[in-house]
């Protein structure tokens, strides 16, 4: 009986405090013409609640690898979603992730050296914590059912702000891109 009355008023703080929480944001959509580029990456299947953790170690591998040969980095980081686990999100998800560099550069044993291959592509400009970035997937297929588009299989997410010289997540800039066409006649 004791512990009740502070409970209770635990559980309305949280709400509150839950409620005052910046949420993620989609400012805009739009449609551009990709250019082609370089990356070195790793490919690996995870669940998706270690996936922040193999992020950080797979793209501290990368970097190793930038740094020790003076690599150039070309663009911002970005992680191809080659499966994601929908529903009640079992199995794992299947994640590429990538840093883009000059054409030629030179990976390894177990880093990847790729080719995106540029073309039309919807990009959904998302502000907010990386865990919330499904809001601007929905957004994009929304918009593509709006507008009369087919979104492509594979879509990727570039990482343009660094969360170490930038602790306010809502102001964390996430770019959610797809390829894009446009739906057959019927």
């Amino acid at each position: 009986e004791w512990v009740g009355r502070d409970y209770e008023k635990g559980l309305a703080n949280l709400d509150s405090v839950m409620k005052a929480m910046p949420k993620g944001r989609v400012d805009k959509i739009e449609e551009q013409d990709a250019p082609s580029f370089y990356f070195l990456s790793q490919r690996e299947q995870v669940s998706t609640d270690a996936l922040g953790d193999m992020l950080g170690r797979v793209y501290g591998t990368i970097m190793q690898h930038i740094n020790a040969n003076s690599i150039e980095i070309t663009s911002f980081p970005f992680a191809l979603v080659h499966h994601w686990p929908m529903g009640d999100h079992t199995g794992p998800a299947d994640i590429e992730a990538a840093i883009p560099v000059p054409k030629g550069t030179a990976g390894t044993d177990n880093i990847n050296y790729g080719k995106f291959i540029g073309g039309p592509i919807v990009i959904a400009y998302y502000y907010g914590a990386y865990e919330e970035s499904g809001m601007a997937h929905e957004a994009l297929h929304q918009w593509a059912e709006e507008n009369g588009k087919m979104l492509g299989d594979t879509p990727w997410e570039v990482y343009v702000t660094d969360p170490g010289e930038e602790p306010d997540q809502s102001k964390w800039l996430t770019m959610v891109c797809y390829r894009v066409g446009d739906e057959p006649a019927s």
